[in-house]
């Protein structure tokens, strides 16, 4: 049993752990003393071993040795360039024990400052987590001092918003059309395919022939080509079939004649036929289009939303069907994404239950001069939403406007 007693000053907690070992720590103040002497107690009562010695450079190879493997070859490099630029430099040396709720959001803090942005902090602090689950797992540790210290989601953003802050990204028909004209030589068909099928980079670049079904107009996503190898795809869920629209199949069939030939008998290869690299298509294809066509630049991962907005302009408004398309590990993940694209859809919600409970209503009476009498209808606030025509085809039509325009996306 834990007890705290009073020794030059300072209060010291004495225990035995759950192997029957003695310890012991001392606080400055008391309140301190008797609050980590009731957390001692309760491990000791349900046989977790704490190593009070533990540094969190030992609890990170420990955790390189037993868990590593079991990781997917892209997260150990993901994890691995986090614990190398943030988690490592801060926490070296500190023993686990010390590390608490105030020094993670310490870090925090201190990420904040040095500029790193919002998602990256994020993986940061669910890795921190990680280690201590696996820790307690392997009962090295007692606590997880990371519980609900990430940072909080911002306000969604607009959908036409063009920003460098990670957040949801969508060209408007006219950037997108600006885009694909300024994109010069194998790179247009590139960006073309990103936004007519909404594949992240590695699926396109992982792309082989004989995942097209040209005839079909469908493709089907099977792998994908990151940190230069070939892997299995990112969840489960993100092997799926997306149909082509006509104007990339009229487009891929032409690109295939030209398409440089390789072992891999990849659809988007570099000049040599083998796989093509995330920087050569950013640094040669992808920014340069941008610059061309007087646009902010974006990540190429914003392609992918803009063929969501095309899809539910289309009308495609059911979200188990967008995260089919799309490869999402949920529909959950759709909605959290794209929620703000997705049409209000409560306009006539009482008048649907005063139908359901009470039937139709009346045909509209007459006045007294024979005209009918018709309520009054709420003024339009002039939303604009979009519904797409033919594959490539976008129409925007706005409430305020009779006739709707028609733009060509390629």
């Amino acid at each position: 049993m834990a007890t705290v007693s009073r020794r030059r000053n300072r209060y010291v907690v004495d225990w035995r752990d759950a192997t029957g070992r003695r310890r012991w720590r001392s606080f400055t103040r008391k309140r301190d003393a008797d609050a980590f002497r009731d957390e001692v107690s309760t491990k000791a009562r349900r046989g977790v071993v704490v190593d009070e010695r533990l540094t969190f450079d030992q609890l990170v190879a420990s955790y390189r040795r037993d868990h590593w493997t079991k990781l997917r070859t892209n997260t150990r490099s993901d994890y691995d360039t986090l614990l190398r630029l943030h988690l490592e430099p801060y926490f070296r040396g500190w023993r686990v024990r010390d590390i608490r709720r105030p020094n993670v959001i310490d870090f925090r803090a201190h990420l904040v400052e040095r500029g790193v942005g919002r998602v990256t902090i994020n993986k940061c602090l669910t890795l921190l987590g990680g280690l201590f689950r696996f820790g307690m797992l392997n009962e090295q540790v007692g606590h997880n001092p990371t519980l609900r210290t990430k940072l909080p989601k911002p306000a969604p953003a607009e959908p036409d918003a063009i920003t460098d802050s990670g957040e949801v990204v969508v060209l408007s028909i006219d950037e997108q059309r600006r885009l694909l004209k300024a994109a010069e030589g194998r790179w247009r068909i590139v960006i073309l395919a990103a936004l007519t099928t909404g594949l992240r980079q590695g699926e396109l670049l992982g792309l082989q022939w004989g995942d097209l079904d040209l005839a079909a107009g469908l493709l089907h996503v099977r792998r994908q080509y990151t940190h230069g190898r070939f892997g299995p795809l990112k969840t489960r869920h993100a092997r799926r079939t997306v149909p082509m629209p006509a104007t990339l199949v009229r487009e891929l069939k032409a690109w295939k004649l030209q398409c440089p030939k390789g072992e891999h008998d990849l659809v988007f290869p570099n000049l040599s036929g083998n796989p093509e690299s995330h920087a050569n298509l950013m640094q040669r294809g992808f920014h340069p289009a941008l610059r061309r066509a007087k646009l902010r630049r974006i990540r190429f991962h914003d392609l992918r939303h803009c063929y969501v907005s095309l899809l539910i302009a289309q009308g495609v408004h059911n979200v188990k069907r967008i995260q089919t398309l799309v490869g999402h590990s949920s529909a959950k993940v759709t909605l959290d994404t794209y929620t703000h694209l997705l049409p209000d859809a409560e306009d006539g919600v009482s008048d649907a239950v005063d139908v359901a409970l009470f039937g139709p209503a009346e045909k509209p009476a007459t006045g007294a001069s024979g005209s009918k009498t018709v309520a009054a209808r709420p003024k339009s606030r002039g939303k604009r939403t979009q519904v797409l025509d033919g594959p490539c085809r976008i129409r925007t039509c706005d409430t305020r406007i009779k006739s709707p325009v028609l733009y060509q996306l390629s």
